[in-house]
């Protein structure tokens, strides 16, 4: 019994990496509805070309509407921006492709996502809180894979962590000790390293609730 509760959490993690990893995402080079945030707090709309993940985290080659045409494609680094968003299909895990807006944000990070690249890259935002939570790609030297990993971020302070596998059940314990809302659900499947956005979804929620003036 105890092997084949095993076999299923093994299985179980395998899916949820592949499902963050290989979202519903248009191949490189396709064109979508996007958006991006200048330094001065001004939101231009327009065509941005789909980048692989890496990519993303670079730069974003973005072509801005003007009348009914659009202007030269250019191509902005994370320190030239607030940020970007892309409006892409993304798997509800319903078995529905659903169209969603992916926004990216402007942050420094200690580790480059390829080699000789700008530590300022671009995360991908996935949930905003008392905690921000970024999914970070970086490029593997020796595996077919990029790595995968979280940084979790106080929204206060801007101080970051880099979650991993590896530190994952340290952090959750202390998320633990402060939302029972996570600690009723402790044990289930759906709540592994691989959807911790989904953590962090729930106890920015029941923080937010325990705080009346919460906004």
């Amino acid at each position: 019994m105890k092997y084949l509760k095993t076999r299923l959490l093994y299985f179980l993690l395998i899916f949820f990496s592949v499902n963050i990893a290989t979202a519903q995402r248009p191949g490189k080079g396709q064109k979508v509805q996007g958006f991006i945030i200048t330094n001065k707090s001004d939101t231009i709309h327009g065509i941005i070309e789909v980048e692989d993940y890496i990519l993303a985290e670079t730069r974003v080659k973005f072509t801005k509407r003007r009348g009914k045409g659009y202007t030269k494609t250019k191509t902005y680094k994370a320190k030239d921006l607030q940020g970007y968003a892309v409006k892409i299909p993304v798997n509800n895990n319903s078995n529905q492709i659903i169209e969603k807006w992916i926004p990216y944000v402007s942050r420094d990070v200690k580790e480059a996502p390829k080699p000789f690249t700008s530590k300022t890259v671009f995360l991908e935002r996935k949930e905003m809180g008392i905690f921000n939570l970024y999914l970070y790609h970086v490029q593997a030297n020796t595996e077919a894979r990029n790595n995968l990993y979280f940084i979790l971020e106080n929204a206060n302070t801007k101080s970051q962590v880099e979650v991993t596998k590896e530190n994952f059940d340290e952090i959750y314990s202390n998320l633990l000790d402060n939302c029972e809302g996570i600690r009723s659900r402790i044990g289930r499947a759906d709540l592994s390293y691989f959807n911790f956005d989904k953590i962090i979804y729930l106890y920015n929620r029941c923080t937010a609730e325990a705080t009346p003036n919460a906004h």
